[in-house]
């Protein structure tokens, strides 16, 4: 009974310090001011901080009953999911990328979302640490759009010279 009853209490301390990391790790990632999503292997929402429930408008407790696919645009949907299809099957996939979610309000953002898998309470999940990086994506289009401006101009400008010169090769 001695060496059972041992085995037993140390397999409960073990036990115990399992959660008490697990609580300490949400407790962190509960401060962080990234938005963090821990989805199940099925979809489902495993957890959700401060930050996500911030970015997006849902309460707590509405994120996690929404499936995740929910709040990305639709036309990221079908990406994702291959994405999330090629993780479940072990190949090799990205751990790093980029799309729109939807906001309660409808606002579109853009986030760079950073993925891991790890075990969360006794079942394989992803974390997920979405940044919003909208304003960063609208400096990258004004950034194209004002190349591609120039170069209409500088083009326009050439073709003005080369007429200008014509006019007067005509002239003389």
């Amino acid at each position: 009974v001695g060496v059972f009853g041992a085995v037993e209490a140390r397999g409960k301390r073990a036990d115990e310090a399992v959660r008490a990391s697990e609580e300490k790790l949400k407790l962190i990632l509960s401060h962080l001011p990234d938005a963090i999503y821990v989805l199940g292997f099925d979809g489902s929402a495993l957890y959700v901080n401060r930050a996500t429930v911030n970015a997006t408008g849902y309460s707590n407790e509405e994120l996690m009953r929404m499936p995740f696919l929910d709040l990305v645009h639709p036309e990221d949907r079908t990406a994702l999911l291959g994405l999330r299809s090629d993780r479940l099957a072990g190949r090799p996939t990205a751990t790093n990328y980029s799309f729109r979610v939807v906001d309660r309000s409808g606002t579109v953002h853009w986030v760079e979302n950073r993925v891991i898998v790890l075990p969360w309470e006794g079942q394989q999940a992803t974390l997920n640490y979405l940044r919003d990086v909208t304003a960063k994506k609208q400096a990258e289009e004004d950034r194209e759009k004002l190349i591609t401006d120039i170069q209409t101009a500088l083009e326009a400008v050439s073709r003005s010279q080369k007429e200008w010169q014509n006019t007067c090769q005509l002239l003389a």
